[in-house]
């Protein structure tokens, strides 16, 4: 049982391990967010070297780093009336498919 037990333990660690790596990875070289006064232009553009994102509601932010639909996205009210404008700059060699993933690290970061 012992056996069993450490045998399972080390298996979930070495799984667990490259999902780790591979999340310290998906973050911005630099990055800014900052309030924006919604009703203006509202854009999302990923280059190849930068995210540009303005004039963004909270909600919508998390349905692109998520790739979720709206209706999945609860929060408080102000989440659909307050607007951000991102921008910023991958790391080099980041794959495409990263770019809107990495959007999940940039609010962790700013709430720590």
């Amino acid at each position: 049982m012992r056996a069993f037990l450490c045998g399972t333990i080390l298996m979930l660690t070495t799984i667990a391990l490259p999902a780790q790596l591979q999340n310290q990875r998906l973050t911005f070289d630099v990055a800014t967010v900052k309030l924006d006064e919604c009703g203006g232009q509202k854009s999302n553009r990923a280059d190849a070297d930068q995210l540009i994102s303005t004039d963004q509601t909270l909600k919508q932010l998390v349905v692109l780093a998520y790739s979720v639909q709206p209706y999945q996205v609860t929060g408080p009210p102000w989440m659909e009336s307050v607007c951000f404008d991102i921008t910023a700059k991958y790391p080099p060699g980041t794959r495409f498919s990263d770019r809107w993933l990495m959007l999940r690290h940039c609010w962790k970061t700013a709430s720590s």
